[in-house]
Order: C-alpha cells, then structure tokens, then sequence
C-alpha cells in the first residue's frame, strides 16, 4: 500500500474528530515545475508518470466520491475509474452551475453514472435530458447563478458520502481553497518545465482569504515524480502592503498550536 494512502487515512480519522457534517475534501492533481496544470486551456496534458498515476487510482479506491469541474469533464474526458489498481470505483460527480455540457461523454456511459451538481438556475428541460442517461441531478442553493460549495458539501453529506477527491480542473481546486474547505492535498510535482499553461493560482483576481500550508508534509519519490501530501491548516491572509513572512513556521504561529483554523 502506498504510504500517501496511510498518512490520508490517519488524517481522516483525526479529522472525524472536528464533527463536521461534511465530507472530508482531499485535493489531488499533479502540476509542472513552474505551476502549470496543463500546457494549454482547455486541453488535457499527461503529466505524471505510470507510477504517479497507480497513486492516483489507489486514491481514487479510498474515496467514495470522486468530483470535476465541468471544463474538466469535456477537456480531458475522464472515466474516474480505479482501472489501475484494485477496490471500488468512487462515485463520479461533475459541478456545473447549468448542466451546459456534452452528452457524449465517457461518465455518461460507465457503470456509475455520474451525479450532476448544478445551481439553482438549472432548468427542469436541462436536468430532464441528463437524467434520461441515467445520471442523478442535484441542485444546490447559490447566488447569482454560482454554486455555494459548502451546499455542495452539505448535499454529498447527506446522501451519504464520507470521502470527497476533489481531481480538477484548477478553478474548482482553487474555489475549494479559496472557501477553506480543503482538509488534505495530494500533489505530484513533475520534474519539468512546461514554460506556459494554466497555474493553479496564475492571474486569480479573487486572493486567499488564508493561506494554506501543510501540516507535517509526507514527501514521496514516484518514477521521477515528488509527490507531497499533507493535512490542510489556514493561516493568516496576505496584506497588500509591506513585506510579509511566510513561512511556515509563522503561519502556525497564526493558525494555533493545533493548526486548526479555518476549518
């Protein structure tokens, strides 16, 4: 077993003991050397080795649900499978505040088909047609048209799911850190250079409110691949003005002894 899926389990279990009413959110994915995703938008790049990869699918069999942005969905067009190791496949969910996508996607035609998490906009036409192939649709509150994610949070709690992955694309990894609703991430770091493409935080207008950092980082070297994982904890929130420190030793300082603020 892989050691990244032990450490994921112990945090999980010292997690339980905040008493949410949520799932536990991991984040998984892998980026370049300089931050990038993808070396374009909206076009899926293979970036992590065949071993990183067996990581990704052992992760995938620890959680009961697997979610993607919509982008995410018709770009890479992924099955979100565990066809590269053994246990269950998680439960497939696709975030799209309208249901606009394709219906000639993979998830469309596996086993589990996927459960659609849309906003309050969703018409009944647009979640008829999906719901015709099969798929559950789920709407949650919002504003403005936009999808409130601890709705979505509270919504996957209630139909039972324990273990969310969070696998993509870098607006909806990046929403979920930006709400503080990130409890544990798993990144791959590729040792290359992509020289252009989509970073996670690249031209955001909308900062941290706190900035995450790892707890007791696990460092791991897979074919080539660093991967890094660890316990999220939020420290304080960059200032405009002035240096700053941030390091993390300071931001722990910030967070508490127990490095629980924020969740």
């Amino acid at each position: 077993m892989f050691k990244e899926i032990l450490a994921l389990d112990a945090a999980y279990e010292q997690w339980l003991g905040l008493g949410l009413k949520r799932p536990f959110v991991s984040l998984c994915y892998a980026q370049s050397l300089d931050g990038a995703l993808s070396a374009f938008p909206k076009r899926k790049t293979l970036l992590s080795s065949s071993r990183a990869t067996e990581l990704t699918h052992a992760l995938r069999s620890y959680h009961d649900g697997i979610l993607i942005g919509r982008s995410t969905a018709e770009c890479d067009n992924p099955r979100l499978t565990v066809r590269f190791g053994t246990g269950s496949d998680p439960q497939p969910i696709i975030l799209s505040r309208r249901l606009e996508m394709r219906q000639d996607l993979l998830l469309f035609q596996g086993k589990k088909r996927p459960w659609l998490v849309g906003g309050p906009l969703v018409s009944q036409n647009r979640a008829a047609v999906f719901e015709q192939l099969g798929c559950r649709v789920l709407r949650v509150e919002g504003e403005g048209g936009e999808v409130s994610l601890k709705a979505v949070l509270n919504r996957l709690g209630q139909e039972g799911l324990s273990h969310l992955m969070i696998e993509g694309g870098a607006q909806v990894i990046r929403s979920f850190l930006q709400a503080g609703l990130a409890d544990y991430v798993v990144v791959t770091l590729v040792a290359q250079y992509l020289g252009r493409g989509e970073a996670l935080f690249g031209a955001c207008e909308k900062p941290l409110g706190r900035l995450p950092y790892l707890k007791e980082p696990l460092v791991q070297n897979h074919a080539g691949d660093l991967v890094l994982s660890g316990s999220l904890s939020y420290g304080q929130g960059l200032e405009a003005d002035g240096a700053f420190d941030v390091r993390v030793e300071s931001l722990q300082s910030f967070a508490g002894v127990d490095g629980r603020a924020g969740h």
